[in-house]
């Protein structure tokens, strides 16, 4: 069986520490202007369980992951078994839709993404598959994709609302592989069904939805959760977590039907 890293509660002061204390005990630092700051911040945060979660917008709570937490967070959703070495951005919103909430998730997520060298890769393309805007199907766009040896391939006609959709995915699990096979080149039959997963657990921008949840009415835990533990995970009860997913299935059809309805508007 494979292991997991896991993570001690917090020995050491991190910035979870003071606000932990204040809503548990009561305590302020003796420091004039710091209990001010406290107070205030941390009327956006509560305790479950001994541990710190910030009340979300997107989500109900959010986990609180201290320093020493951040680096592996980072690495298991970017580039982990469920990761596809998404961009800053999106990296950001798998971290808050796995419930979990990170003081500067956005500069640290940047900061780690262009530190990645398997998302530094440029090269010019083969092939472009477009669909048929005059854009892309005029003499200059033509030549200029000649003059670089990218072919140029148009997408079908006889099913208009599917224009783009195949290419944005194709390119999608291209870009994954290009990154999982950093060093390992010829291995993508392995590394394949690895890729695949990452995608279908990824929220996909046409839909709004991960192709995970649209199949089985329910977002799948990811191995991040299993390092660090998350609420869904703290407070998970069998007999109320089925019923959940059945009423997920009930109502999945709206969500399919929601789901096509962006796709359809891309």
């Amino acid at each position: 069986m494979e292991e997991f890293q896991t993570f001690p509660v917090h020995a050491r002061a991190g910035w979870t520490t003071p606000i932990l204390s204040y809503l548990k005990d009561g305590r302020l630092p003796p420091d004039l202007e710091e209990p001010k700051k406290i107070q205030k911040r941390a009327a956006r945060f509560t305790v479950l369980n001994d541990e710190l979660y910030k009340r979300g917008f997107s989500q109900p709570y959010l986990r609180c992951v201290e320093e020493e937490e951040v680096k592996y967070v980072l690495e298991e959703v970017h580039g982990g078994v469920c990761s596809d070495h998404m961009g800053a951005k999106s990296l950001v919103k798998k971290i808050m839709r796995a419930d979990y909430f990170l003081p500067s998730m956005q500069q640290d997520a940047t900061n780690f993404v262009n530190r990645c060298d398997s998302c530094q890769k440029f090269r010019i393309l083969r092939t472009i598959i477009s669909d048929n805007g005059r854009q892309f199907d005029s003499h200059g766009f033509r030549s200029f994709c000649s003059s670089l040896g990218i072919k140029n391939k148009y997408s079908s006609l006889e099913h208009p609302q599917a224009n783009g959709q195949t290419e944005v995915t194709n390119r999608t699990l291209l870009k994954i592989i290009k990154a999982q096979l950093v060093g390992a080149k010829g291995a993508w039959p392995e590394e394949l069904p690895s890729v695949l997963w990452a995608y279908r657990t990824t929220t996909r921008t046409p839909i709004g939805e991960t192709p995970f949840n649209l199949t089985y009415g329910t977002e799948v835990v990811i191995p991040v959760e299993l390092g660090i533990t998350s609420l869904k995970r703290e407070f998970f009860d069998e007999e109320s977590n089925d019923d959940q997913l059945k009423l997920n299935l009930d109502c999945l059809d709206e969500v399919r039907d929601l789901a096509s309805q962006r796709m359809t508007k891309c």
